[in-house]
């Protein structure tokens, strides 16, 4: 692949349910290692996950509403009950799951 150096490229690797995403500015030619990794949380949602560095970052917001062993994630629906939690919950943006389970 034909590019300058200093562009920034981006680098996918799919596996199955797996993915992970590469940015990097190489100087030279470069061998890209995938390193794929489980990221799936309670309700059976598979998320990609951005590698940066030595850090590792999902690549999508955090979509389930049950804990790792199925217990539902309390939904918080009020500012007063909000005010006051002291314990995770989870809400949909202006309350409208509708319009904005997919999107957030």
């Amino acid at each position: 692949m034909r590019y300058t150096t200093r562009y920034r490229l981006k680098f996918t690797g799919i596996s199955g349910v797996h993915s992970i995403v590469k940015i990097d500015i190489p100087l030279s030619t470069i061998t890209v290692i995938f390193n794929f990794m489980e990221c799936t949380y309670g309700d059976n949602n598979n998320y990609p996950i951005v590698e940066k560095g030595t850090q590792v970052w999902m690549a999508e917001n955090l979509k389930t509403t049950k804990y790792k062993d199925g217990t539902p994630v309390p939904l918080v629906e009020d500012s007063a009950s909000w005010a006051v939690l002291n314990a995770p919950g989870y809400c949909w943006y202006n309350n409208d799951e509708v319009t904005n389970k997919s999107v957030y």
